[in-house]
C-alpha cells in the first residue's frame, strides 16, 4: 500500500465566528462583536551558504625535486605533501594532477641494458617514469623517477632544494655549493652535477666515484652550460661511465 504523506510550511488560521441570535438584554444595547484574530508570519532567516572546502594540492605553486621526495609547497613555504620516490604511483600522479591542472599523457615504454620497461606520465615540460622492473633486476632503482625540462608550468614552479631550476647555469651554480662538475662527456656538451642525500646503509654500485646516495641529477646538454633538464631520483654510484 502506497502511503501519501504531505508537509508544508505555514499557518493555518482557524476563524470562529460567534453568532449571537435571540437575545435581549433590558436596558442594553447588542453586543459588539468579538475581532477576529489575526495572524502574523514570520520570515524563515535566510540559509548562509555553505563554505566551499578547497584542496590543499590546488594551493600548491613550487614542486620540490628532492634526492628523497618530490615536495609539494604551498605559497607560505609550508610542505602540503610530500611524495616519496618509493609511493605507488597512482596516488602521486593523482596528487600531481591536481597541482598541475590537467590529465598527463600515458605511454608505456621499452627499457634497455641500463633501465627497465616503464611507464610514462608525460605533462609539459614534466615526466614521471613508472618503472617496471623484472624481479631481481635494477635493485637500486627508485619506485619512480621524475624529468623536469622547463622551470615552471602556469603557477606552479619546479625547483631543487637548493633552489636550483631550469635555465641556470650549472658551474655557477656547482661553484656555489662547492660541488664539482662532472664534465667526463664535455666533449659532446653534456655536464652534470647532482644534490645528494643521505649516504645509505645498503650495497653501492661499482661507480666509487660517487657517493651511495639517492640523489637529483642536474645536467646541461648545451655549450652554453645551461641546465635544461632535472632528473630525480637515482643512485649515482651505479652510473658506470
Amino acid at each position: 500500500m502506497t502511503q501519501l504523506r504531505f508537509s508544508g510550511a505555514g499557518s493555518v488560521v482557524v476563524i470562529l465566528v460567534a453568532v449571537l441570535t435571540g437575545c435581549q438584554s433590558t436596558g442594553q444595547g447588542s453586543a459588539a462583536p468579538e475581532p477576529s484574530p489575526t495572524s502574523s508570519s514570520t520570515s524563515a532567516p535566510a540559509e548562509t551558504p555553505a563554505a566551499t572546502d578547497v584542496d590543499p594540492l590546488e594551493t600548491v605553486t613550487v614542486v620540490e625535486v628532492g634526492p628523497e621526495s618530490l615536495d609539494l609547497v604551498a605559497p607560505d613555504g609550508t610542505t602540503v605533501m610530500a611524495l616519496s620516490y618509493d609511493d605507488a604511483v597512482d596516488g602521486v600522479v593523482a596528487a600531481l594532477t591536481v597541482v598541475l591542472g590537467s590529465e598527463p599523457t600515458v605511454t608505456p615504454g621499452d627499457g634497455g641494458l641500463e633501465s627497465p620497461d616503464y611507464i610514462q606520465y608525460e605533462w609539459p615540460g614534466f615526466g614521471l617514469q613508472d618503472a617496471q622492473p623484472k624481479p631481481g633486476f635494477f635493485p637500486d632503482i627508485s619506485n619512480y623517477m621524475v624529468g623536469v625540462t622547463v622551470s615552471s608550468q602556469g603557477d606552479v614552479s619546479f625547483v631543487t632544494p637548493a633552489g636550483t631550476r631550469i635555465g641556470d647555469d650549472i658551474r655557477a651554480e656547482a661553484s656555489e655549493r662547492g660541488v664539482v662538475v662532472d664534465e667526463t662527456f664535455a666533449s659532446m656538451d653534456h655536464l652534470i652535477y647532482f644534490e645528494v642525500g643521505p649516504e645509505l646503509s645498503s650495497a653501492p654500485g661499482e661507480n666509487s666515484s660517487y657517493p651511495n646516495a639517492m640523489a637529483v641529477t642536474l645536467s646541461s646538454n648545451t655549450p652554453s652550460g645551461t641546465i635544461d633538464k632535472i632528473v630525480a631520483s637515482s643512485n649515482p654510484s651505479f652510473w658506470v661511465h
